[in-house]
């Protein structure tokens, strides 16, 4: 079948043909790695893709951080949502890939992607499973079938992080398979795993290992001893790191130097950017959760104080679809929004409440619904603003106070009634201490 009509079908909701497109294609160089799990999938895909660069590689990678395919419709280096939205998508990476002369092709695949079952019949090379957390009022009742449907389908090798009690379940009922594991030190002794059963695990330098100045870690497993330092600071990237040497070996494309230039000096955008600033930290990511409760680890070293910035989004957006207008949608932002300032209420020392994206619903009514979360906590302030929110946080930060920038990570544009503009946390940092004006 020409791409032409392959097209034509795909825009039809038909993805028949899907299944061996890059085979029909007569492109058999092409490998496609898809990477899933609750967390750590679009770091790992991100450092992978810039790996395989680092190599000489040609790729295209399609990931919530970013989409990297020069011929992409999508604007680059920019931030998306859900990266393989729907079928069109998927056959939008594939095409670019070959039109690219793509070696790899790498996909971050979300469980509402599995869920609507388009990317079920495409061939892969490798497949990821970091891990797999249950979570109350997930969006599917069959969350953690999902995750684990993507590993048993197919033709591929795999990737399991047995950092989990779901993966490692899964991991026992694959047994036999052309599986490649991975774990850490604690975990291993935690949950009595059989030390056959994994082919790397991470053994952290404890007095190295949570700090602000990076992480250092010691890979064990196959024919591999490494010590590994990072720049990264947060106690899960050693696992990510763990995830991504796992894949290379199993691409056969490991190179020590090569990938200790990756990781020593690697910033991964809009996830625990680290600014330095009067003697104190400010970190922008996506999410603050574990992220707080590791910097509460910190306190009495390098940190004194956690100021949060977060803001909930709101309803309603112009491309919302009748998914996200659902009750059990609705209730599962209520839950997490629930969730989150419990957390953020028991590990930060100050709450600032902003606004995010707002869609359509009312800036004030969304502020207040986020206020009554934290009236019984001592330290917290209001901002409509986010901006302001953000320049009243530097304007008022102490040596060894960590001001973290939660909610949007590197995502460029907002939403706020409806409207459209350009907003980016960390410009709004950079231009804040440069003492620009930053309207």
């Amino acid at each position: 079948m020409k791409k032409e009509e392959l097209r034509e079908k795909l825009y039809l909701k038909n993805c028949d043909e899907i299944k061996g497109f890059k085979r029909v294609q007569n492109n058999e160089k092409l490998k496609i790695i898809g990477i899933t799990g609750s967390h750590g999938k679009s770091t790992i895909a991100y450092l992978l893709n810039e790996y395989l660069k680092l190599l000489g590689y040609r790729t295209v990678l399609y990931s919530s951080i970013m989409v990297d395919s020069l011929k992409s419709s999508y604007i680059q280096q920019k931030s998306l949502e859900i990266p393989l939205e729907s079928e069109v998508v998927l056959y939008n990476a594939l095409t670019e890939a070959m039109e690219s002369n793509a070696d790899y092709l790498i996909l971050e695949v979300n469980d509402s992607t599995i869920y609507k079952g388009f990317i079920n019949e495409l061939d892969m090379d490798v497949k990821v499973l970091t891990n797999i957390y249950e979570k109350e009022n997930q969006m599917y009742d069959d969350y953690v079938e999902i995750k684990k449907r993507f590993m048993r389908e197919g033709n591929h090798k795999s990737v399991i992080g047995l950092v989990s009690d779901n993966t490692i379940n899964l991991f026992n009922e694959l047994k036999g398979k052309e599986i490649i594991t991975y774990s850490t030190e604690f975990f291993i002794e935690n949950k009595k795993l059989d030390i056959r059963d994994v082919n790397y695990f991470l053994k952290p330098f404890k007095d190295q290992y949570n700090s602000f100045s990076g992480l250092v870690f010691e890979v064990m497993g196959l024919d591999k001893k490494l010590k590994l330092k990072t720049n990264l600071n947060m106690p899960f990237h050693g696992i990510n790191i763990l995830c991504l040497l796992a894949v290379i070996d199993t691409l056969k494309l490991f190179d020590k130097n090569t990938f200790s230039k990756l990781i020593s000096n690697i910033c991964i955008p809009g996830r625990d950017e680290i600014i330095k600033y009067k003697n104190g930290f400010i970190m922008i990511s996506n999410t603050f959760v574990p992220h707080l409760e590791v910097l509460q680890s910190y306190k009495g070293k390098e940190v004194d104080k956690i100021t949060l910035i977060t803001g909930a989004s709101g309803n309603e957006f112009p491309t919302w679809n009748k998914t996200y207008l659902s009750e059990r949608f609705i209730k599962q932002r209520e839950y997490d929004m629930n969730y989150a300032y419990k957390y953020a209420k028991q590990y930060a020392d100050n709450i600032i409440i902003t606004s995010n994206d707002s869609g359509n619903s009312d800036i004030k009514n969304l502020l207040n619904t986020q206020e009554k979360h934290v009236k019984d906590f001592k330290n917290y302030l209001i901002f409509e603003e986010r901006r302001e929110a953000i320049k009243h946080a530097l304007e008022n930060i102490s040596p060894k106070e960590v001001i973290f920038i939660s909610g949007r990570g590197n995502r460029e544009i907002m939403c706020k009634n409806n409207k459209i503009f350009k907003h980016l946390d960390k410009d709004v940092v950079v231009k804040i201490i440069g003492g620009i004006d930053y309207e």
